[in-house]
């Protein structure tokens, strides 16, 4: 079953158009041209403002569920502890579940929204507001979770109100906050119920207020370690927010129109909220792993949000990099269709709108595809290899972070120790890769040994992408490569000048099953194929007869030399075994041609 039809089992119709007409339907129409123009000090407070902020309305969040088996597959057992079929399925539903609610809290577009868009969460659940999504979930047994609980429930496992647990665990979608719920709360179940209830309890004010001196005392930190020029100025301005803190009101603190809302699921909210997270029972605390092992596929999976050409804003703005300045451009379009191109030189929008794609690869890696690596300047390559430096150097650590797991972890499980950051080569300018990785290691030193530049894999089709990523790193010896070196030689390739460490950079070995199609006429030349075997059938673009593929010749290397489109369909009739190059080790290293002397020669030497 593919991942877009499970999340259709998942989340019925009937409960999306729920979600969607209560909080998301009106977002773009909300934010639209009309709002940005209507916004007091839109100029000073531009990067703010929600119509420019990345989407994360429907379409957000229906991609963040639908990652969540993706990703959940491909990190088993190498960032995450590997489950029981039972238990990973449990953990996809719920991960479905919270990656469709994650966000409602979008759906106050004011700056005060977006900023508290986690803690509303927390607290929506158990508003009256929230009771018909509520009532359906849980009587259309959504995920097969209400039943689930009911089962723990009725065994005497859970000792808490079945449905009360599963309101708390849709609670916990605010989870995908990460500065919110660090990493050490998110490993200690204790701590967490603690910051639970402080999010449901207190108000969104108070709480605002709160992150605030949080956010300031950050900035006097990394202003103090780099000596910052600017320093009392942030000193003043956690000053002035500490004292907006103090200054707060009861009546400003305490959430009392929600705490009316409680009282309809607890008769003691502190004592017996969240209690499950302090059970000893071990079917409980297996539960809790699995219920955090979720949300951490949840931080994941929003994190490697939709990106590149696909990529909008809340209000359906496209958002593309400058050539001239790297900075990041907005297509605004009003009601008339008219459309204003609006630059802003803003380092996380101006990274972003260059990254085109963010990737987990099943070795527990990063692989980072860019949009452009040419640029119109010397000052604008630097600019956009600076931005782009500091989005690797954030998702690195947002990332890879979550996976930190407590020492005491009940599967004595040890995430991969030193996953790698793996920078794709820009076709337009490979040099590009080159300077954002200097430019990482040079904000984290540590990571000199992390960030490796790989081939692009740019533009090439989704099976072949996937082919060659779901494919096995070869590690073959001095010997093997020689063998396999001659064996293609002896179907014409030439071989001589060859550098074997260098060639098999990259490498991988797939197979395809029959009636599988390794690529097909008209798509992207990237990648070059040897086949080890027959079993392949080319049908070549135009009338020209279908042909046999021989074992050893190289499959689409005439279009990776063209740099042009692959001129025939080669399907499996049986399977096969290959070797893959990317098209820009295959350039390098691998293409050479014979001269008229050479051919000659050469014929000369068979026919002896």
């Amino acid at each position: 079953m593919k991942d877009g039809d499970l999340l259709q089992t998942i989340i019925t119709k009937n409960i999306l158009d729920k979600i969607n007409k209560r909080y998301y339907a009106f977002i773009p129409k909300t934010v639209d041209f009309e709002h940005i123009v209507k916004t007091p000090n839109f100029s000073n407070e531009v990067t703010k403002n929600v119509a420019l902020y990345s989407d994360h309305g429907l379409n957000h969040v229906l991609n963040v569920a639908t990652e969540i088996p993706v990703i959940l597959r491909t990190i088993s057992d190498v960032h995450l502890p590997k489950r029981s079929e039972k238990r990973s399925e449990f953990m996809i539903r719920y991960g479905t579940i919270l990656g469709l609610i994650h966000d409602i809290g979008m759906s106050d577009t004011t700056s005060f929204g977006r900023e508290m868009h986690g803690e509303f969460v927390a607290q929506e659940v158990f508003r009256s507001n929230f009771t018909p999504i509520f009532n359906t979930m849980w009587e259309e047994n959504i995920g097969n979770i209400p039943w689930t609980l009911l089962y723990m429930q009725n065994q005497g496992i859970l000792k808490e109100p079945a449905k009360t647990v599963f309101r708390e665990m849709l609670s916990l979608a605010v989870c995908h906050r990460k500065v919110l719920v660090p990493v050490k709360i998110l490993n200690d179940p204790k701590l967490l119920r603690e910051q639970m209830q402080f999010f449901v309890t207190k108000s969104l004010h108070y709480q605002h207020l709160k992150n605030a001196v949080q956010s300031a005392e950050t900035q006097v930190e990394i202003a103090k370690k780099n000596k910052d020029l600017k320093l009392q100025k942030y000193i003043t301005s956690l000053q002035l927010a500490k004292q907006n803190l103090e200054n707060a009101k009861p009546a400003e603190i305490s959430n009392a129109d929600l705490l009316q809302d409680l009282k309809r699921h607890y008769s003691d909210f502190a004592n017996d909220s969240f209690k499950w997270l302090l059970s000893e029972n071990k079917e409980i605390i297996s539960f809790i792993s699995d219920v955090i092992d979720t949300l951490r596929i949840l931080r994941c999976s929003d994190a490697l949000r939709l990106r590149g050409t696909d990529l909008k804003t809340s209000a359906q703005y496209q958002i593309f990099v400058s050539q001239f300045t790297a900075s990041a451009i907005y297509a605004l379009t009003n009601k008339e269709e008219k459309m204003y191109l609006l630059e802003i030189d803003d380092a996380i929008s101006s990274g972003e709108a260059n990254l085109a794609s963010v990737i987990l690869t099943k070795e527990g890696n990063l692989r980072f595809e860019f949009h452009r690596g040419l640029f119109h300047s010397g000052d604008a390559e630097e600019r956009g290899a600076t931005y782009l430096a500091r989005l690797v150097a954030q998702l690195k650590h947002d990332i890879f972070n979550t996976f930190v797991r407590p020492k005491s972890d009940i599967h004595n499980f040890k995430p991969l120790s030193n996953p790698k950051l793996l920078l794709e080569r820009t076709d337009d300018f490979p040099k590009f890769t080159t300077l954002v990785a200097k430019k990482t290691i040079k904000l984290d030193p540590n990571l000199k040994e992390t960030v490796k530049i790989v081939p692009s894999l740019k533009n090439i089709s989704q099976v072949e992408y996937q082919h060659y990523l779901n494919a096995l790193e070869i590690n073959w010896s001095n010997k093997e490569k020689l063998s396999f070196l001659r064996k293609i030689a002896e179907q014409g390739f030439k071989t001589e000048h060859l550098d074997i460490d260098k060639a098999f950079q990259h490498a991988r070995i797939t197979e395809i099953k029959p009636k599988e199609a390794l690529f097909e006429a008209k798509g992207f030349s990237g990648l070059v194929y040897f086949p080890f075997s027959y079993g392949l059938m080319g049908t070549p673009s135009g009338s020209y007869d279908n042909f046999i593929v021989a074992p050893f010749t190289p499959l689409g290397n005439t279009g990776v030399i063209r740099g042009d489109i692959r001129n025939a369909t080669i399907v499996a009739r049986k399977s096969v075994k290959l070797l893959i190059i990317p098209k820009d080790i295959y350039l390098n290293y691998w293409h050479a041609t014979y001269s008229v002397e050479e051919f000659a020669n050469l014929i000369k030497k068979k026919m002896v």
